[in-house]
Order: C-alpha cells, then sequence, then structure tokens
C-alpha cells in the first residue's frame, strides 16, 4: 500500500498543474495567488497646476495600468478606457497574478490621441487584505480614490 501511494505521488501529482492566462501553476499552490479587480476610479477635476486634463476645460479619458512589481516577468494590465469622467466605474478583472507580500504597481493614466498622461502611481504590498472585500486607496497623484478587490485565483 504504501508503495502505491509513493508511486502516485510521483507520477501523479507532478502532472497537476493550474493553468493560469499562459502560465501554469502547481495545482498545490492555487490558493496562494490572488488577482485584482479594479472597481472605481475617481480623480481631481484639474491636474496639478490647474489646467484642464483635455482640450477646453475637458474631463480625462481614464484608464488604469497595474503590474506586479515584486515578479518583473508579468506584464502590465491595462484596463479599458472610460472616456469624459472624473469618476470612472470599472468592475474589471484584470490578469495580475500575485502572492501576499508581493508588491503591485498601480498607474492612473489620462489618454490622449497621442500620448498619455498620469494621472497618479502607486506600489501597494500586498500583504494585508481580506479576500473579497473592497479596498481603498486614497490621495495618490491627482488621484482622489481608486478602489480594487482582491481575488483568489
Amino acid at each position: 500500500m504504501r508503495a502505491s501511494r509513493l508511486l502516485f505521488a510521483t507520477m501523479v501529482a507532478p502532472a497537476l498543474l493550474l493553468l493560469v492566462g499562459d502560465r501554469a501553476l502547481p495545482a498545490g499552490d492555487k490558493d496562494d495567488y490572488y488577482t485584482v479587480v479594479i472597481k472605481r476610479v475617481e480623480v481631481h477635476k484639474t491636474k496639478a497646476d490647474g489646467s484642464s486634463w483635455d482640450p477646453m476645460n475637458g474631463a480625462p479619458d481614464i484608464y488604469v495600468r497595474v503590474q506586479n512589481a515584486t515578479d518583473k516577468s508579468t506584464k502590465a494590465y491595462e484596463t479599458k478606457v472610460k472616456d469624459d469622467t472624473f469618476v470612472a466605474e470599472f468592475n474589471e478583472p484584470t490578469n495580475v497574478k500575485f502572492k501576499k507580500g508581493q508588491q503591485l504597481h498601480f498607474e492612473v493614466m489620462d489618454k490622449d490621441t497621442v500620448s498619455s498622461d498620469e494621472i497618479g502611481s502607486i506600489n501597494v504590498n500586498a500583504t494585508k487584505f481580506k479576500e473579497g472585500e473592497p479596498m481603498r486607496i486614497e490621495n495618490f497623484g491627482r488621484v482622489i480614490s481608486m478602489d480594487i478587490v482582491f481575488k483568489k485565483i
């Protein structure tokens, strides 16, 4: 009986993988991995110098870029653009994977025709959070608040 368990562990267990995006993770570690959902972003009505975000006092076209800053091999994820608004409702899951204790880098951007302007950026240490509960990050750059949720994958 003991030999059959050992055979199972060496022959079958290495083949158990969880496919997450374009990466394969050991199935036994799946509870250790999380992703982030961008819920909502609110920004100030003007840039730091008092000028408007877009011509003719236009509101910014907001999107969020997020990346696992600890694992440099991962790609950044960009949300869809929310046009002409100071409060963007996203409710958008990302494909960014991380473990507790890793650092995430968020950039809130204003999409323009030629380039994008940074509204605010911040690094967040993913150490103390409750899975599924909203988290509010406030006052970075010209961002008033950004609401996110961490979910197990």
